[in-house]
């Protein structure tokens, strides 16, 4: 089962700000950070923005070359939604061509990944998850179905308890990161002193609505909510990047209104903390928070 899809390795290799796309025929132009690519299919995926979506297909075949050999081959194309180039190191390409040249990563649930046409198998043996790293949290009052609390802050959506929560465990930075091109639902930053020195603590939040009215051993949901989690933890490499992304990500829009993503502190504070980490070692967690599995095994 196909659980997450990665962008091409080589966005992780430039700064973000360095990369942006172009939507539809009149070119609205929006800065990588601000975009988000996910699976719609086994074979289908979609990269969006807001106000913005488009619909991408891989196609993977065995073909016979001039001398009778059989080779595998790959082609994305576009489906539906507005084309979309995108700009790169001074050129610009349309993003199928760029995939066909930079494929993205499918990862599956099993832990391998096709690239194009080259499928890699992980090889140790997948650990099963322990009890002990899973916490019951009181969920009374909050919607099942409801993920996001929005520009209005609904105290019954699954981010809004998990952001008062944090709110009484000595976070000094909490931030409001939903949206396309976001890190984790709700990002986190601390103090914290182990052996006698200060490091940073970042906890990265993903938060996850039920698929139906009542919690469940529901696979699909399962799944979709861990390849969330596991796609950003590429942010182990360079959590230090973590400060620079979510203030290039400006303040939450929706509906012609806008607020800060502060839910606790400001960038006073968080430059303060970025500091802390140029010069100490950084602790990071990664949340997954949700309402949706009952008697799942």
């Amino acid at each position: 089962m196909p659980i997450r899809i990665d962008w091409p390795v080589e966005f992780y290799l430039e700064q973000e700000v360095y990369v942006s796309l172009l939507f539809g025929s009149v070119h609205v132009s929006v800065p990588l950070h601000s975009c988000e690519i996910e699976l719609t299919d086994i074979i289908k995926f979609k990269v969006y923005s807001e106000g913005h979506t488009s619909e991408f297909s891989l196609k993977i075949e065995q073909k016979t070359d001039e001398k009778g050999e059989i080779y595998g081959d790959y082609n994305f194309t576009h489906i539906s939604g507005e084309k979309i180039e995108i700009i790169s190191k001074g050129r610009s390409i349309a993003l199928e061509e760029f995939f066909n040249e930079n494929p993205p990563a499918i990862w599956f649930e099993d832990g391998s990944c096709v690239t194009g046409n080259i499928f890699i198998a992980l090889n140790n043996e997948i650990v099963p998850f322990t009890n002990d790293k899973i916490l019951v949290w009181d969920w009374t009052g909050t919607k099942i179905r409801k993920e996001s609390q929005g520009i209005d802050k609904d105290p019954d959506s699954i981010q809004f308890k998990v952001i008062q929560k944090l709110k009484t465990d000595g976070m000094e930075v909490i931030m409001n990161d939903d949206g396309a091109g976001e890190i984790a639902d709700v990002v986190a930053f601390k103090t914290i002193n182990k052996d006698g020195k200060d490091r940073i603590s970042i906890e990265l939040y993903h938060c996850k609505f039920s698929s139906e009215d009542n919690p469940g051993a529901r696979l699909k949901d399962l799944y979709e909510v861990c390849g969330q989690t596991q796609r950003s933890s590429h942010w182990k490499e360079k959590p230090i990047e973590i400060f620079a992304k979510v203030l290039r990500r400006g303040n939450l829009k929706e509906s012609g209104k806008s607020i800060s993503r502060f839910e606790v502190g400001d960038a006073k504070i968080l430059d303060k903390l970025k500091r802390i980490a140029n010069n100490n070692d950084v602790e990071m967690n990664i949340i997954l928070c949700n309402q949706v599995f009952q008697n799942l095994t």
